[in-house]
Parts: structure tokens; C-alpha cells; sequence
């Protein structure tokens, strides 16, 4: 895997439980033992593909595409498991 991804990858996860109070470049940065260039860098990817935002106080958190993301997945794993239900319940019928 590419350094760049790995590092997006990992500031997604630095940022997670970090919605309300945000997080800045620094503590990023220093969380993620990479250069404040890098981390900056970084973030305005995952920001220009929706994944990051910037607030108002110039501090980061996940944007609303990432919880979208999560909320899909939940909606087809109960898709699945409920057809999954079907399916042995017709087995088990006979």
C-alpha cells in the first residue's frame, strides 16, 4: 500500500470520536508521528473527496459522507441477514 494512502487511512482513524471537538493540524500530527506538511496535505485530499472537513475554528473532523458510508453498510448487512433468516427457515421447514 502507498505511504499517502496509508496516512489518509490512518488520519481517518485519528479523527474518529473527534466530531465535536475537532482536531488540528498539530495534534494530528503529533498523534500520527508524521510532519505537519504531510498531515495538511492529507487532510485537503480526504477533504476534496469528502471524507474530512475543515470547521469554522480551522480544527478537522469526519464529514457526514463517512457516516453515509457506515449507515449503507448497515442497511445491506441487515438486507442480508434477514434474507439469510428466510433461507433457513424455508431449510428448516422440511
Amino acid at each position: 500500500m502507498a505511504n499517502v494512502t496509508r496516512r489518509a487511512l490512518k488520519l481517518i482513524k485519528a479523527l474518529q470520536g473527534k466530531t465535536f471537538v475537532g482536531a488540528s493540524v498539530t495534534e494530528l500530527s503529533q498523534e500520527l508521528g508524521t510532519s505537519m506538511v504531510n498531515t495538511s496535505r492529507d487532510l485537503a485530499d480526504l477533504q476534496a473527496e469528502g471524507f474530512a472537513t475543515r470547521r469554522e475554528d480551522g480544527r478537522w473532523q469526519l464529514s457526514i459522507s463517512l457516516l453515509q458510508i457506515a449507515m449503507s453498510y448497515q442497511d445491506e448487512y441487515q438486507r442480508i441477514n434477514a434474507r439469510i433468516h428466510e433461507i433457513n427457515q424455508r431449510v428448516t421447514r422440511y
